[in-house]
């Protein structure tokens, strides 16, 4: 399974290669494939990587523990975190990861915060995370210290619900889903523009228009 591909053309991911086993991997177009190693057990999950072909996820241990991974410069190491799976990781170094029950952490290594999101999913260079709660499902975006649901971001009346979250890029544009004014599945652009104006919504096979909050100091 290939999870992440970065702009050098980088591409990490894993296989199964028995029973509960998997490799985790990463390959370029000079080197091939090169394995990452695991933490001591059998099975390694690659999860995400950034702009330097820096690498996480999680990983058995020789107990059988899941433990968080970043692999980088050709070495494999166990992340410190309170998270136990590592989701992805931003050309600074930063690591989103969560718990098994639902918590999610942003850290560096020396600094952890907990962020109001159970499902993260793919973090940018800005620290911008997106993600969704479980229950219920709704779509949710970190920045700037705060969690917030993305269809309270949209303009009012619009009818729109979006659940799901799924990748953010470097100009903050944001992939999601969720369902339109008459209730059928749709997948969105959320797209970001300068203040004053709006922030845009394309979906495929309509436009909407969402606001921008302002932050009070």
């Amino acid at each position: 399974m290939v999870t992440a591909v970065n702009d050098a053309g980088q591409v990490a991911g894993w296989v199964t290669t028995g029973l509960s086993q998997a490799s985790s991997f990463i390959w370029t177009q000079t080197g091939g494939m090169v394995p990452l190693g695991t933490l001591g057990g059998n099975a390694t999950y690659a999860q995400g990587m950034n702009g330097l072909g820096q690498v996480v996820g999680h990983s058995l241990t020789a107990g059988g523990e899941m433990r968080p991974f970043i692999w980088k410069d050709g070495v494999i190491r166990e992340v410190r975190t309170t998270a136990q799976v590592a989701v992805d990781i931003n050309d600074s170094g930063w690591i989103v990861g969560r718990t098994i029950s639902g918590h999610t952490f942003l850290t560096n290594e020396q600094v952890e915060m907990e962020l109001d999101m159970d499902t993260p999913r793919k973090m940018n260079n800005a620290g911008q995370v997106v993600g969704q709660s479980d229950s219920p499902e709704r779509a949710q975006l970190f920045r700037n210290g705060v969690t917030y649901l993305l269809t309270d971001l949209l303009a009012p009346g619009n009818g729109l619900n979006l659940t799901n979250a799924y990748d953010i890029n470097e100009s903050g544009q944001i992939l999601c889903r969720g369902f339109n004014a008459q209730g059928v599945p749709r997948t969105f652009l959320m797209t970001p523009v300068p203040e004053p104006a709006t922030l845009s919504l394309l979906a495929l096979g309509g436009l909407a228009m969402m606001r921008r909050r302002r932050h009070r100091k």
